[in-house]
This record gives C-alpha cells, structure tokens and sequence, in this order.
C-alpha cells in the first residue's frame, strides 16, 4: 500500500499544468486574436467560423488552424481536424502545441505509426524550445478525450528511471489548472521495495500501480487536504501508454474494483450527460 507521504506528494505534482501560450505567436492576421478570444469564451461554432474565414485570407495563420483542428475533433469531423492539425505542424514546426493537437488527433483517428511519429516531433520540438519553461517542462500533453461524461486530458511524464515518478496523469479538463480527481500511473519506493520484500517482484524492478486520487471519499469522507486514494492495477516496469488508456476507461466504468482502498473521483461514473462532442474516441 502507498504510503501517505507518497500520496500527498503525487497530489501536490498535479497541482499545475502548463499549456503552450497560443496567443504569444507571431501572426500576420489580426482576426487571429479574434479567433482564439472565441473559442476561450467557449463560443466553439463562432470560433470555427471566423477560422475558417481567417484561413481563406491567411492560410497560415497558427491561431485559426488550431481552432479548426481543435473544433472539428470535438465535433467528430476528424478529416477536417486532421487536415487542419497537418497544415498547422507543416507550416509551424517549432511550436509545440502543433505538435500536441496533431497528436490527440493521429490517436481520435486510431493511427498509431502517425501518432508514435508525432510523440517523437512532440519530445524534440518541447526540448529544443526557445520557451525557458516550455524547455524545462517534464511532460507532455499526450491526449484529450472524452469519456463517461467527462473530457479528460493526458500528461506522459518523461521517465527518470527514479524510485519515486509519475509516469500517467489523467485529469479533467475543466480541472486542468486546479485538479481534485485524477487516474495516474506512478511508481514509488516504498511499495517497489514491499513488493520485492514479498518476493513478487525481482531485483532491479519497479512496481507502477494505477492509483485513483480524488478530493472527497463517497459519503464525505476525506474533504480538504487528505485526498482518498484506491488502487487498481499494477505493472512491472514502465507500461505502454495504450495499455494505461484500456485500464482507465475499464476503471473510468467503474465496473472495476480497487485492489486496494475505496472506489471514488473518476472510478465513479458520471451521471449521464449529452456529450458535447465525441473528442478523441478511439
């Protein structure tokens, strides 16, 4: 069992997500502005529009072929987002939220050669960024769908080979800047080491385990400071993203049940709500 510190300290890593600043681009087309002012107010049919009337003017413009590709994913259209999201790579190369967009949309369309592609431009164009903190940052945005009545975004920390990382972060989106319920992969010493004490797990080995860490336990328990915690699925070594993703839609149904602790946050399904969009389906 994760010891508390180990909890708490996982709790305090999703505290902050750093988003690539689309508005700090340099652009020919003023409208631009317009643009991303749109889609920030969550006027998604007005934001699409007026892209694509920027992009009949300036075809370039990274403003309007973001929201294009953005807009078009949410709303099932994944030709006319991956069109968009190629141009947007094609003639913005070294900025990274292209990069991101093409990604989440090589994996909505189930093309996994392009999207493995796209994670390597992903990696190099975040560490050769003239951004200090775009440079800096230890993960990337690897993916945004939706599920069980939720929009969750992913975040693939780089692997350190440490006894004690995240590796898989999954949060909502309307929670990215403040988290209170999360899915995340992570490994730390002190349940490795209890593993290897059991004789489970061999020398040199590290146990990651699929944790469920949510503000408020059902009933009320566990409110403020000391989140709740359950654990769902465990893997020797770093695990394959694809096979992260599978386990955490089962759990996200909640048709799975915790190895440990008590189920809650986003192992408990959502009541039933019109999605908006199908974003990032596969």
């Amino acid at each position: 069992m994760m010891s508390r510190l180990r909890i708490l300290l996982a709790w305090v890593a999703v505290a902050v997500l750093l988003a690539p600043p689309l508005l700090s681009v340099p652009s020919s087309a003023q409208s631009g502005e317009r643009v991303m002012v749109l889609f920030q107010d969550g006027d998604m049919t007005g934001a699409l529009a007026e892209a694509l009337a920027v992009l009949k003017t300036a075809p370039n413009e990274p403003r309007a072929l973001f929201v294009a590709a953005r807009v078009n994913q949410d709303e099932g259209r994944l030709a006319e987002a991956l069109r968009h999201a190629e141009a947007l790579t094609r003639h913005h190369p070294g900025l990274v939220l292209a990069w991101e967009v093409a990604l989440q949309v090589y994996q909505a369309n189930g093309d996994r050669p392009q999207r493995d592609w796209a994670l390597k431009q992903l990696i190099a164009t975040q560490a050769a960024s003239l951004d200090r903190a775009q440079r800096g940052r230890q993960f990337i945005i690897r993916d945004r769908f939706a599920a069980f009545g939720h929009v969750l975004l992913v975040q693939e920390h780089f692997d350190t080979g440490g006894p004690d990382s995240v590796r898989f972060l999954f949060l909502l989106e309307k929670e990215s800047t403040s988290p209170r319920n999360v899915l995340v992969v992570q490994t730390d010493s002190h349940t490795t080491e209890n593993w290897r004490e059991a004789g489970i797990l061999g020398p040199g080995r590290r146990l990651f385990h699929l944790d469920s860490i949510f503000e408020t336990r059902p009933g009320g328990q566990n409110r403020g400071d000391t989140p709740g915690v359950a654990m769902y699925a465990t893997w020797a070594d770093p695990p394959d993203y694809d096979a992260v993703r599978a386990k955490v839609l089962e759990v996200m149904s909640g048709k799975v049940k915790p190895m440990s602790g008590q189920a809650g946050g986003l192992a408990v399904p959502a009541p039933a709500t019109p999605m908006a969009a199908p974003v990032g389906a596969k």
